[in-house]
């Protein structure tokens, strides 16, 4: 898949420090409540869903949303390394350690309405203790988004 460009940072203007907090706290199984409302008042982030590994179109999860109706966004891509880490890597689909400065990689988003806290929980429960759901900016070919991704929930040696 080709990768779109990486729009100018200009053009969209993340607060790293906010998405820190909030995914300091996911981290550690806690809520910044503060810290995500205030994330979901600028980004609106809980109704994206980036995947990457094994819930995306045509994977072998897919059914686990696939009843979630909404807009697809295609040749997306989030940043960070992929890590042969987490129950997704013994299938063929490597965890993703997120990083701000990191080597792109492709996504797909969804964007729902029917992304609510069961549908959260779920999945939440279905990725299991080896990853951790965060905010992460998205670059897609249209915008640069924010939106929620399952990530290894600790690398090897950290």
């Amino acid at each position: 898949m080709a990768l779109p460009p990486k729009p100018p940072t200009a053009n969209f203007h993340i607060d790293t420090q906010l998405l820190a907090r909030v995914n300091e706290a996911r981290f550690k199984l806690a809520v910044d409540r503060e810290a995500e409302d205030s994330a979901e008042s600028q980004y609106k982030g809980s109704k994206r869903f980036a995947v990457y590994g094994s819930l995306g179109p045509g994977c072998p999860n897919h059914s686990k949303i696939s009843h979630l109706q909404g807009r697809w966004y295609h040749n997306s891509y989030v940043t960070g390394e992929l890590l042969q880490q987490g129950w997704g890597a013994d299938i063929g689909y490597p965890g993703l350690q997120w990083s701000l400065d990191g080597p792109s990689h492709p996504v797909q988003v969804l964007e729902s309405p029917l992304l609510n806290d069961k549908e959260w929980c779920l999945l939440d429960r279905f990725e299991g203790a080896g990853y951790v759901r965060i905010l992460a900016p998205i670059v897609t070919a249209e915008e640069s988004i924010v939106a929620n991704i399952y990530v290894v929930a600790r690398a090897s040696g950290a």
